[in-house]
């Protein structure tokens, strides 16, 4: 994990901490995220619905190191369907930030 902390930037933590934001509660009852409830919750981010590329390439940064994983399209869409990738937490990304939380936390009772 320490070496994941050192590879992702603020900003690539924020995207992860606004996904921990409006898809951890679903932990609360289960190992993993449905793709439904994933793909539903992803408009409740900051992002919303909108189409843009470096969501993508925080979350791929993410996907890369099995903090996220990117949710399959829908199978109704044809190739000309543009649309904007969505991503669900895994345990390990809740995990990563829960780390992270402690120890800013113990940082701060330290200093």
């Amino acid at each position: 994990m320490m070496r994941v902390a050192m590879e992702l930037s603020d900003h690539d933590i924020e995207f992860l901490r606004e996904l921990v934001r409006i898809e951890s509660s679903l932990f609360q009852t289960q190992d993993h995220i449905p793709r439904y409830d994933a793909y539903t919750k992803w408009e409740q981010g900051r992002w919303g619905d909108r189409i843009d590329p470096e969501i993508d390439s925080v979350f791929s940064k993410l996907e890369s190191y099995g903090l996220v994983a990117r949710l399959a399209p829908p199978n109704n869409l044809n190739i000309l369907a543009d649309f904007q990738n969505r991503y669900v937490l895994l345990k390990k990304g809740l995990r990563f930030v829960t780390l992270i939380r402690e120890a800013a936390s113990q940082q701060n009772l330290d200093g």
